[in-house]
């Protein structure tokens, strides 16, 4: 076999390789998008709520998710001015900017509760029982940005 057949072979067996490869890629198994709502999922699963309080949950989770965010946009500006201090010689104003800061996680808490109160009050009876263990979950991800269903730390 001479080197022209060689390559006419090597790029046949190429070009069916990348067809095969763009097939799959195209037919093969879907992955799921990826869970936005993953924390609140697991609230309403462990609370065993029904679709009357799914519903008001989920619209209370939308507006606490809002509020967070308005709050977290707040937290970010400040703190973009208050970093920008390092590249001044007057510091005027850099106190003020830091209470600020400690407000609007002061309030970002305060709202979080409120939605947790507002949570409560759609539960049962039965329901309330799980809620003290929802409540850790929760702390758990918020105190230790711990993802929902991860494995607990390993000791070192």
């Amino acid at each position: 076999m001479n080197n022209k057949n060689i390559y006419k072979i090597g790029l046949i067996v190429m070009i069916l390789i990348n067809g095969v490869l763009i097939f799959m890629m195209l037919r093969g198994p879907k992955m799921p998008p990826p869970r936005q709502n993953g924390l609140m999922e697991v609230i309403s699963k462990k609370l065993d709520l029904d679709s009357n309080q799914k519903a008001e949950y989920f619209e209370l989770a939308k507006d606490h998710s809002r509020s967070v965010a308005d709050v977290e946009a707040k937290q970010k500006r400040l703190m973009k001015n208050y970093f920008e201090f390092l590249d001044k010689a007057d510091a005027t104003g850099q106190a003020e900017i830091l209470e600020q800061i400690e407000e609007l996680e002061g309030e970002k808490i305060s709202v979080t509760y409120q939605h947790f109160e507002d949570v409560k009050s759609i539960c049962s009876k039965d329901q309330l029982a799980h809620f003290e263990e929802i409540i850790e979950d929760v702390l758990r991800v918020i105190v230790n940005d711990q993802k929902i269903n991860s494995l607990p730390p390993r000791d070192r």
